[in-house]
């Protein structure tokens, strides 16, 4: 086993800036750094606050110093911007101590010193783009690459840009010879398949979690329950609380409720990505350096941005999957042997999705992406390709080489590149290479062809304090009064796309008791979780195959727990061809006027080429429902079309609807469970 003593002695320039305040290495440490200093590759799958971080750095850094080494070597890529800036606070001190630069690069801080590279690169995916793209010769001296928190992007468009980007900066130096990769990951259900996504020739660390998690379910209608919930954080002796809701509308929301009737929780902030980054970082050091608060945010804070010891984490709603439960109440209790945890719910729905995520977690059975690669991302990747090699053209091969390692057939790509140049997208001149065309030079000069997030941001607002011109953040739309950053203003005047503010007392639109949030009654699930919902709330009297239902005087209610896209499938194809009225409410149940109980029984025999029909009509609004990629629509039809019938799993759901019987039960039985 590698002791503390062995650390000291083979550590020698990194010991005192990374380890010496702590008493002992933990086990994650104890288990890679001898391997880190062996030279392997490594995925590292442990809990959150395990010291994954300085597990890798530490000896990769003395190593690189050891061999003489101080030029751009490392590049270490997170999911997000927040992640970006608290790990380059983490890592400015034990860098400034060994005499290494260190930078970071994301949206809000753009610049790289191109004549002064940095030792150390903290960036995101897109912004790796950009900067491969733009100056890709600044890689070429790369020694290492570190992919943390993968998880959180592994099996969407993100998680494949990032493939083709590694693939890139492989081929850029000449293959992959001495160039090392680590992954850093929380749990993983399966870390070996995990890591083969993205590398080769890899050991594996697994670092079981070793916390009990201790969750509270409270019923919760107003504010009355967040009453209950803080006595008995208060009576625990909890000082710092994090807050996660779905939507930035209810983070806001529930710090008015709180501001309005629990004062006494000062301070109150909130985080979420349509304030400011200055407000976001200011509330990130508030709640870090402050020894009371509670701080509402939605996803931004999931990931482990250090904002000091949070005592407890309460989750407004159930999460949509195990892993976000399990990263959530990974933000808090760490100084502790048990995660404290509090779930508020509104019905027996979220309360059953809350038992069943929570029992998930604590068996440890995460679930598990389906590996097939996002046809999206081929777009984006050949328009930044294409401007990375802008000024000589580049061939059919060096662009399908790229992706012959996530398993795209050329023919594919040539298809891809054809309708690109047959919308004026791309060119190719007389020797066969292609260029950028004039229809996506706007793309490139404001970044977008680095991204394959859908662009939200189109139509928001600028908020600004008309008071001292201080940027607050962001609104979609713009009303003559609303909450942002926790507090109360209104519009004073409207400049082009800023609108200037001024701060209100709480008007009385505001003084609500109850809580006004919006989907916590919403199925945000897949069907086959949707099937698990079912079977506990009903738990011992449905099975899974089995849909009950009601019958009304002259409608029925038809529990099918499916969620809201697969939920809509299914009613246009009961609607299909029948003289039936359906309506889904919040993915959960149909109500279906003009039928009989005989219809009813029959309704789950829907033919293959029904549901395939049905998706034909209505492609474009459902494939909203999947949140596609970016580039998505520029996708050939016929390629468009078998994306998004494997996005949805269409013989998946057909399978699962065949086994389907319906099962008329009593008023009273649904009443007693929902």
């Amino acid at each position: 086993m590698f002791t503390l003593e062995d650390c000291k002695k083979r550590l020698k320039l990194t010991w005192i800036p990374f380890f010496a305040r702590f008493p002992d290495l933990t086990p994650v440490q104890k288990e890679a750094i001898p391997l880190i200093l062996g030279g392997q590759n490594m995925v590292i799958s442990a809990p959150l606050a395990s010291g994954k971080t300085e597990a890798v750095c530490a000896p990769l850094i003395e190593d690189l110093i050891q061999r003489g080494i101080n030029d751009f070597s490392i590049l270490y890529v997170v999911p997000t911007k927040a992640l970006v800036n608290d790990l380059f606070g983490r890592l400015r001190e034990p860098l400034e101590y060994l005499g290494l630069h260190l930078e970071r690069k994301t949206g809000d801080h753009p610049e790289v010193s191109l004549r002064r590279p940095s030792f150390l690169l903290i960036t995101t995916p897109e912004s790796l783009d950009s900067l491969l793209s733009r100056n890709p010769s600044f890689f070429k001296t790369v020694k290492a690459i570190i992919l943390d928190d993968l998880h959180l992007i592994d099996g969407t468009y993100r998680g494949d840009q990032l493939k083709i980007l590694l693939e890139r900066i492989r081929l850029l130096r000449g293959g992959g010879e001495n160039l090392r990769y680590y992954i850093l990951s929380a749990t993983l259900p399966d870390p070996r398949s995990f890591g083969k996504r993205y590398i080769e020739h890899f050991k594996t660390i697994e670092i079981p979690p070793e916390r009990d998690i201790e969750f509270y379910l409270v019923p919760s209608t107003d504010y009355r329950a967040w009453e209950e919930v803080s006595r008995d954080w208060i009576s625990k002796g909890f000082k710092k609380i994090l807050v996660f809701c779905h939507t930035k509308k209810e983070a806001e929301n529930v710090a008015s409720l709180l501001k309005r009737n629990l004062p006494y929780l000062e301070p109150i902030l909130v985080h979420h990505g349509s304030l400011s980054r200055k407000k976001r970082e200011e509330n990130e050091e508030a709640l870090k350096k402050g020894k009371t608060g509670v701080c509402i945010a939605t996803t931004t804070l999931e990931v482990g941005i250090d904002i000091g010891d949070v005592d407890a984490v309460i989750l407004d709603g159930p999460p949509h999957s195990v892993s976000s439960l399990l990263q959530r109440l990974g933000r808090g209790s760490r100084r502790r042997d048990v995660i404290y945890g509090y779930g508020l719910y509104r019905s027996a729905v979220s309360r059953a999705l809350f038992e069943i995520l929570v029992e998930l977690a604590q068996n440890l059975e995460l679930e598990k992406r389906e590996a097939l690669f996002d046809l999206s991302v081929i777009i984006q990747q050949i328009f930044s390709y294409l401007h990375q090699k802008r000024r000589i053209g580049t061939s059919l091969w060096a662009i399908s080489r790229l992706f012959r390692p996530s398993g795209v057939e050329e023919l594919t790509i040539i298809k891809i590149l054809d309708n690109l140049l047959e919308r004026g997208y791309i060119l190719k001149n007389n020797s066969n290479l292609y260029f950028t065309g004039d229809r996506i030079q706007r793309l490139i000069d404001y970044g977008g062809i680095h991204t394959n997030i859908p662009n939200e941001a189109q139509g928001e607002y600028e908020v600004v304090n008309q008071l001292n011109n201080e940027v607050l953040g962001h609104i979609e739309r713009v009303i003559p009064q609303f909450i942002l950053a926790g507090r109360y203003w209104e519009v004073a005047y409207i400049l082009k796309r800023r609108v200037f503010v001024r701060e209100i007392r709480v008007p009385s639109s505001f003084l609500y008791k109850k809580a006004p949030f919006d989907s916590h009654s919403r199925l945000y699930v897949d069907f086959s979780t949707g099937c698990k919902v079912k079977t506990h709330v009903f738990k011992g009297y449905v099975k899974d195959s089995e849909i009950p239902f009601i019958q009304k005087e002259d409608f029925f209610l038809l529990f099918h727990f499916l969620g809201l896209l697969y939920g809509e499938i299914l009613k246009l194809a009961l609607e299909r061809g029948r003289n039936l009225k359906i309506k889904n409410v919040d993915g959960l149940f149909f109500i279906i006027e003009h039928a009989n109980e005989l219809e009813i029984h029959r309704l789950g025999k829907i033919p293959i080429e029904d549901l395939v029909s049905i998706l034909k009509s209505r492609a474009k609004g459902l494939s909203q429902l999947i949140q596609p990629g970016r580039f998505f629509h520029l996708l050939p039809h016929d390629i468009q079309w078998t994306e998004f019938l494997r996005q949805i799993r269409l013989y998946e759901f057909h399978e699962f609807l065949s086994e389907v019987k319906f099962k008329k039960v009593h008023e009273e039985f649904i009443t007693r469970f929902i």
